[in-house]
């Protein structure tokens, strides 16, 4: 698995948990209009995969900053660990760096053409 296939895999799972946890919120609003006392089994079934994901999302997590912080250039490290760990968009990256987004773009696929040996241990 490439750099950025691993990486990607992180910003995907994010995005994917964001989705199902909002799903849970709804879900769980409805349920307490309905019951007073207890939640749906459904319903906390459905908060324990959630939790299991981002159990899982964080040691991917962990795994990729501890790749991260071995690069040598700052720029490197802020580029990716805004845009991947933190989950932030191209153009957030770009204003909290105060670079263009164009630049932006260029740092980071130049970094992650460089990179290899990333996520071999989760290649599913």
């Amino acid at each position: 698995m490439s750099a950025k296939e691993f990486l990607d895999r992180i910003k995907t799972m994010d995005l994917e948990i964001d989705n199902q946890q909002a799903e849970l919120d709804r879900l769980e609003a409805l349920a307490s209009r309905i019951t007073s006392d207890t939640m749906p089994v459904a319903v906390l079934e459905m908060r324990k995969e959630i939790n299991d994901k981002i159990d899982e999302l964080v040691n991917l997590k962990r795994e990729a900053r501890a790749k991260i912080e071995q690069l040598k250039n700052p720029k490197h490290r802020i580029v990716l660990g805004y845009y991947y760990l933190c989950n932030m968009t191209m153009e957030q990256v770009a204003d909290r760096t105060g670079r263009d987004l164009r630049s932006i773009y260029r740092l980071r696929d130049r970094v992650l053409d460089n990179l290899c040996g990333w996520g071999n241990d989760y290649d599913k």
